[in-house]
């Protein structure tokens, strides 16, 4: 029996030599101390993976969700995209008493003043209330109109196929289904 036990013990202190160091450490400490690290290790890369899938989950779901001046992220730049296709198919349209201006955004995620001026300027274009915020109506459409400008072919180009894209990617079919 005691053999058996000292060939254990060997054959165990073997495989201790072709691990890491740093978890042949973490075996001689207390059963504490290793949930403790257990548990930290858990909260730290569980909460980045949450944060991913929250992150992606979000991206997908950008139409339930309002934006506004100072909100960041891949549904803001999806809005940029979208307002940069709108500006390039609808340049110098009349509407409401507005006028569509062509000049494009840098697509950077970044809600800010430029952002904050052509949301408001599309607001008025398409009759609604011009606050600035990117929410359920302006969504609608936002999505609507470049849904169907893309559908329709009444614009081509780069610029419409990526803001029809970033619509897509943005769930627009959410609020415009018959456009997508």
């Amino acid at each position: 029996m005691a053999t058996k036990r000292s060939k254990t013990v060997k054959k165990s202190a073997k495989n201790n030599k072709n691990q890491p160091k740093v978890f042949t450490a973490i075996r001689r400490l207390s059963r504490t101390a290793q949930i403790s690290i257990a548990a930290v290790f858990v909260l730290v890369f569980g909460g980045i993976g949450t944060y991913l899938i929250t992150q992606s989950y979000a991206a997908s779901n950008c139409t339930s969700y309002n934006y506004r001046y100072g909100s960041s992220g891949t549904c803001v730049k999806y809005i940029q995209q979208i307002q940069n296709g709108l500006s390039k198919a609808l340049a110098g349209e009349k509407k409401h008493g507005y006028t569509i201006s062509g000049s494009q955004l840098d697509a950077d995620g970044a809600f800010g003043t430029l952002t904050k001026s052509k949301v408001v300027r599309y607001q008025h274009y398409a009759g609604l209330s011009a606050d600035g915020i990117v929410g359920v109506k302006t969504w609608t459409s936002m999505c609507s109109t470049i849904g169907t400008i893309h559908k329709l072919k009444l614009a081509t180009g780069s610029t419409i196929t990526t803001a029809y894209n970033a619509a897509k990617n943005a769930n627009c079919n959410k609020v415009a289904p018959q456009q997508f």
